[in-house]
């Protein structure tokens, strides 16, 4: 969004052969703006042996995984990302005993990625999801995994500035003016939270190993208080795991993510926008005699608080007996920064094949936004639910089926408006 500001350190009036200096004040602003913003497809892919331990691979039968970034550096014209993918491959055995086993694979990854406009020192905000992922059985003991990562990169830069938003001293000046209300940025802040949880199963069961982990972030709010910005939040755990006897059972848990962000001077009425990422974590069952899994999550929570500032910007002075020399200034920022959460409910009927009461053992859910389109009135969001339903057949074997629900939702515009230009 493109404000007009006055950026000079002082004006002149004409008036015969005399000049005289204008008394001006001035607004201090700190603007936080973005400067680009790049999408970029990447692909991950690492060879597996099965261990000796476990039965040869037929095939697979549902893939999952959940992505880590530990180390993002913002350089001249691109920005490198360090993480890993922890991968469960659950798989048909060649095993007259078992009739599903799991594999568990750490791939790490090292991209570097062309951003033009980017520079050292420009705050970077990321989010790489899993688009994608393929197992291709090579021989019985060996596997390819190969992941499909999307990484969204939004770089954002600070710059002081001082708007011109009065004159003081001279009576004959007609003013235009034009009032805004702008987001200026009081600071920035990290930290780093530690999520740990025991999660208990029941007692006759004893854990083989685990098939397929979900974990998210969910229920995020902040509080704030002097200089300092408490984030709260949820980690979703959702695991799904194999016992000794060949039983599949799940358990969900939700540990508490609290962490303090110190930021000078935010106070109560500021806007904060908070964002959240996956440095590292651990799933483990413990002993059997504990019947339980321990979790382990590292998160890394990003703070950005704003002021609103409520500013009168000078478009035009026009003065009957005075020669006036006036200048202006183009500048990008944020206005009325506002959020809003809204529900939607997606009701369908999907018909899968051999799926039938009582066998239905999991169902993953991932939403995808294809397009998004801002009208004066409306904002219409078009995308996606890709379902994967995980069942036991009447064999006692397992099997996965996907299905893809397409769906269109709309919010009202706060803005009212498609585009908002403050030439």
């Amino acid at each position: 969004m493109k404000i007009i500001t006055n950026f000079q350190t002082s004006m002149y009036l004409k008036k015969g052969k005399v000049n005289m200096e204008v008394e001006t004040s001035r607004e201090n602003l700190c603007i936080n703006k973005l400067i680009c913003e790049k999408k970029e497809l990447i692909f991950v892919q690492e060879d597996m042996i099965v261990p000796d331990s476990k039965p040869d691979i037929l095939n697979t039968i549902n893939l999952n995984g959940n992505v880590c970034v530990y180390k993002k550096e913002v350089m001249d014209e691109k920005v490198r990302i360090e993480g890993s993918v922890n991968t469960y491959i659950m798989y048909l055995p060649d095993s007259k005993e078992d009739n599903l086993r799991a594999l568990n694979a750490c791939i790490d990854f090292a991209e570097t990625i062309s951003v033009p406009g980017s520079k050292e020192g420009m705050t970077a905000i990321t989010n790489v999801t899993i688009k994608d992922m393929e197992c291709k059985v090579l021989n019985g003991r060996k596997i390819n995994v190969k992941v499909g990562l999307e990484i969204d990169i939004k770089l954002y830069s600070n710059e002081d500035i001082q708007i011109i938003n009065r004159i003081n001293n001279i009576e004959d000046i007609q003013l235009l003016e034009k009032n805004f209300n702008i987001n200026s940025l009081v600071g920035m802040g990290t930290t780093r939270i530690y999520a740990k949880e025991t999660l208990n199963i029941v007692s006759q069961d004893e854990i083989a190993e685990i098939l397929k982990a979900d974990i998210n972030i969910v229920d995020t709010d902040i509080k704030i208080s002097y200089n300092k910005i408490l984030t709260k939040s949820e980690v979703d755990i959702k695991l799904m795991y194999l016992t000794e006897d060949n039983r599949i059972n799940t358990i969900n848990g939700r540990v508490p993510a609290v962490g303090f962000i110190d930021i000078q001077d935010v106070a109560e009425e500021n806007i904060c926008d908070v964002n959240y990422e996956f440095r590292n974590m651990q799933i483990r069952p413990n002993s059997a005699e504990e019947h339980s899994i321990y979790v382990e999550v590292e998160l890394e929570a990003m703070c950005r608080a704003f002021e609103k500032k409520d500013i009168r910007i000078m478009q035009d002075l026009y003065s009957p007996t005075l020669d006036l020399e006036f200048s202006q200034k183009n500048i990008t920022t944020t206005i009325d920064k506002t959020s809003i959460t809204r529900n939607f409910t997606l009701t369908s009927k999907t018909n899968i094949e051999d799926l039938q009461e009582g066998n239905l053992l999991d169902v993953e859910t991932k939403i995808e936004i294809n397009n998004q389109r801002v009208t004066k009135s409306k904002i219409i969001y078009e995308g996606e639910a890709v379902l994967n339903f995980i069942f036991m057949k009447e064999n006692n074997n397992i099997n996965s089926k996907m299905s893809k629900i397409q769906f269109e939702f709309s919010s009202d515009n706060p803005t009212s408006s498609e585009q908002t230009d403050l030439n």
